[in-house]
């Protein structure tokens, strides 16, 4: 029953990020989609490491374990977590398709939350920009076309 800062659904957002993967970069894994599905569950749930251990297979609680930014660590930190695992590629396309998602979303809240929009923004190409420079060309030019369309309509 969770919903979004635009008030739609969650599970909206899960499905956002299957469809960018399926329908923009052709990733048909279905392996990764659970990892999608799961991406926030640390972080949004009372569901630990352990318990995905048990429920799941090792490599998607350890995705899930790595795309999951802990408390009281730095973005910086965080972005050199996943590009050292040693699975990086999926999980760092995982995370640029959910930015990608979450960068899309921002136009439902131009209006009520442009503080909001604004800090989004200027994470995004302080932080993820560069990620995807270094590991993902089309997701790249997809964060950037969003951005400067965002940026139009501020």
């Amino acid at each position: 029953n969770q919903l979004r800062d635009e008030g739609i659904p969650y599970i909206n957002h899960i499905d956002g990020i299957i469809n960018i993967m399926k329908n923009e970069l052709n990733n048909l894994d279905y392996s990764t989609w659970t990892v999608i599905a799961l991406h926030d569950v640390l972080e949004d749930s009372n569901y630990t490491y352990e318990d995905l251990k048990k429920i799941f297979e090792q490599y998607v609680a350890d995705d899930v374990n790595i795309l999951t930014k802990k408390e009281g660590i730095s973005l910086e930190e965080y972005i050199s977590r996943m590009e050292n695992y040693r699975y990086s590629e999926q999980v760092i396309e995982i995370k640029l398709a959910d930015r990608l998602h979450n960068v899309r979303s921002l136009k439902n809240i131009l209006e009520s939350n442009k503080d909001k929009v604004l800090r989004y923004i200027a994470e995004t190409e302080k932080y993820y920009i560069p990620l995807a420079q270094r590991h993902d060309n089309v997701l790249l030019d997809k964060l950037n076309q969003e951005i400067e369309e965002i940026k139009t309509l501020l």
